[in-house]
């Protein structure tokens, strides 16, 4: 009976240090498990953390980028009103550069009239020289009035010519104006020669003949 409870102590002893090592270990390879999902429990937030960071990153690079789509889009409305203005000032330059171009055709012909009409002003005035000489050789009574004459045609050549140079030194534009300015002063110079040159040929006729008398034929005596 001794030797049944020793070996039964002992059966017993044996089965808890069996226990014992058995939850040893369980609890050794537990420790383990909980150390490992531990690690990548804090592997996952570290991770979870980095994530939410980055998010937070994109959300601000997120509304970075809308604030500058949204200045894009309003820069590119007004680059579309300044373009779309532009065109239209373009359009607008080109007519008037049409208009221009045939405005210079029309500026060439008036100016192309007018020196025409200078240089045959300057032969007419050649012609009245020749005339002013002569009638100074054959009325020395009127040398004055020659003399005012010859001066008075030396003055509108001079003139005219220094009107011809300015219009040519002028640019196109303005070339029509004073081509306008220069006819008229031209057709006034020119009267104004024209009717002292009347007056001198009507001195130099000299007083027009009284005309005679009408007579009334006599009356028939009944």
């Amino acid at each position: 009976m001794k030797a049944f409870l020793q070996n039964l102590l002992i059966f017993i002893s044996l089965g808890l240090c069996a226990l014992i090592t058995f939850q040893w270990v369980r609890e050794t390879t537990m420790h383990q498990q909980l150390q490992e999902k531990a690690d990548l429990i804090h592997e996952k937030s570290e991770t979870i953390q980095s994530l939410q960071q980055n998010v937070k990153r994109d959300e601000a690079e997120i509304q970075r980028l809308d604030g500058l789509q949204k200045q894009l889009t309003e820069t590119v409305k007004s680059n579309n009103v300044e373009i779309a203005q532009l065109s239209r000032d373009l359009k607008k330059t080109e007519a008037e550069n049409e208009k221009n171009l045939k405005q210079m055709e029309t500026y060439k012909e008036a100016y192309k009239t007018a020196n025409d009409n200078v240089l045959k002003a300057n032969e007419d005035i050649k012609t009245l020289n020749g005339q002013v000489k002569n009638l100074l050789l054959q009325q020395n009574g009127l040398i004055t009035n020659l003399n005012g004459m010859t001066k008075m045609i030396n003055t509108m050549s001079t003139d005219w010519s220094h009107r011809g140079d300015d219009m040519q030194n002028m640019k196109p534009l303005e070339q029509r104006e004073a081509a306008v300015t220069n006819l008229t002063a031209m057709a006034k110079d020119f009267n104004a020669f024209t009717i002292r040159w009347n007056d001198m040929q009507k001195q130099l006729a000299g007083p027009a003949p009284t005309p005679a008398p009408a007579t009334t034929p006599p009356a028939n005596n009944p």
